[in-house]
């Protein structure tokens, strides 16, 4: 599935199941992101998390597969198996959007400023939401690259992505965002539904900055944190190798 020759047809075909993981985990975490407020959101993402994180890497955001498929290192998705993520994405947004309308009677609420429809917010709506991705994001490259991640232990460093995610939805009481194109595509359908389209003006906003964000968290980590790694690591052995001189030189 992941041969550079793939068709966007031949990845659907070939990676039916893990596009289905894909899938249902944007569902869960589009109703629990409706439905669970604070706290409660936080372990029931990272629940999902580790339940598909070994089968399709629980990217669960289009802004999250984007930065991946401009990865050049090991961790780089091919861009046809990118764009079926994206597409499931989205498509299971809306069905997890939909359900939580069912459930609550309740299209959800997407909008900037008090009253969810304030032009002079707009700044800082593009702000929250590239800033936000980009703390989201760069936390998820660290966590899901071997040698950088906090444990190797998926329940440890997946909670770490989840209190992330919850961290940057919450910093901000004024814009209704996530992060997530997919999540705030699916809700604005619902708002629509409930008689709320007025009020998703904004979602050009939510729909184009999360991907701003992704670049720039993808630049900062490979051209910044990866470098800075680098250079620790080797001062470290320098500084070893020094130690291990000495200690000879002393017998």
């Amino acid at each position: 599935m992941d041969r550079e020759g793939d068709t966007l047809q031949s990845v659907f075909r070939t990676g039916f199941l893990i596009l289905l993981f894909e899938f249902c985990g944007t569902i869960m975490l589009t109703v629990f992101q409706r439905m669970i407020p604070g706290l409660g959101f936080v372990f029931a993402y990272w629940w999902i998390v580790v339940i598909c994180e070994n089968i399709s890497g629980s990217h669960f955001n289009p802004a999250v597969t984007l930065t991946f498929m401009l990865r050049k290192d090991k961790g780089r998705f091919h861009w046809p198996l990118g764009f079926a993520y994206i597409i499931v994405q989205f498509i299971g947004a809306f069905c997890g959007a939909l359900i939580a309308y069912l459930f609550t009677k309740d299209g959800g609420m997407l909008g900037i400023g008090e009253k969810y429809n304030d032009d002079s917010y707009i700044f800082q709506a593009v702000l929250s939401e590239t800033f936000g991705s980009f703390l989201y994001i760069f936390v998820f490259l660290i966590q899901t690259e071997k040698s950088t991640k906090c444990s190797q232990d998926l329940a440890l460093w997946s909670l770490v992505i989840a209190a992330a995610l919850g961290s940057v939805i919450t910093y901000n009481g004024f814009v209704t965002g996530s992060m997530n194109p997919a999540y705030c595509f699916g809700v604005a359908m619902t708002m629509i539904m409930n008689g709320r389209g007025n009020h998703i003006k904004f979602i050009w906003i939510f729909l184009i900055f999360p991907f701003v964000g992704g670049i720039l968290s993808l630049l900062f980590y490979e051209f910044v944190y990866k470098k800075t790694q680098v250079m620790v690591e080797e001062d470290y052995q320098h500084r070893t190798t020094r130690r291990q001189g000495r200690l000879l030189e002393d017998e």
